[in-house]
């Protein structure tokens, strides 16, 4: 048998009768609920930002929710809070287009925060849409960003002290991997670049 329950984003989920949600969550389109803003298809993706009337600026790629202005900020802080005890000089994150995360890191004050992504066009759009997401965090002095693909740049043995992994629900199929083989390949790479005692956080969805 199954169950459903329908929750509005943000809404508290309250268990009844000893219900138990799903090891997953479908997402309803929200794309009739809000003005485009933009529609771009780059090299990668289809990028959508949308305005809706709860939940902000939207930014969808291929159809898929990345990220929501209204509570975007928890999203960021539950990545990058694990990090603020050891405070690391040097940070790493997979991902992280929109910038959000990006932002909530260089809060810790880190000499270096490396960003790789595989879509310029996703950051381009972030720093012209999503200011109340990115807050000009691109534009720091201490920010490098690489366009590429995040288990190529993790070959080149770089050495540092957190990885933040932000990347997409199924990034294996930007760079026509099976799920297992990226997530072996993109693993054993974070484990060569992190220094002893490094730390990962890990956006990792459901089950």
């Amino acid at each position: 048998t199954s169950q459903v329950l329908r929750i509005e984003r943000g809404e508290r989920l309250v268990v009844k009768n000893k219900w138990v949600p799903p090891p997953g969550f479908w997402i309803s389109s929200v794309r009739g609920n809000g003005r485009l803003v933009m529609h771009r298809r780059s090299r990668c993706q289809t990028i959508d930002i949308i305005d809706h009337p709860r939940f902000g600026r939207l930014l969808l790629l291929d159809g898929d929710l990345q990220i929501a202005e209204k509570d975007a900020h928890l999203y960021n802080r539950a990545l990058v809070d694990p990090l603020r005890t050891v405070r690391p000089r040097r940070v790493l994150i997979l991902g992280g287009g929109d910038g959000g995360v990006l932002y909530e890191t260089l809060k810790l004050n880190p000499t270096e925060v490396i960003v790789v992504d595989i879509d310029r066009a996703v950051i381009a759009a972030a720093n012209k849409y999503l200011l109340s997401v990115c807050h000009h965090a691109f534009s720091d002095r201490r920010v490098k960003v690489v366009i590429g693909d995040a288990t190529k740049y993790l070959a080149r043995r770089h050495r540092v002290d957190a990885v933040i992994y932000d990347l997409t629900a199924f990034p294996e199929m930007l760079v026509g991997l099976k799920r297992e083989q990226f997530l072996i390949k993109i693993l054993r790479g974070i484990r060569r670049t992190l220094m002893p005692g490094g730390q990962l956080t890990f956006q990792c969805g459901s089950a």
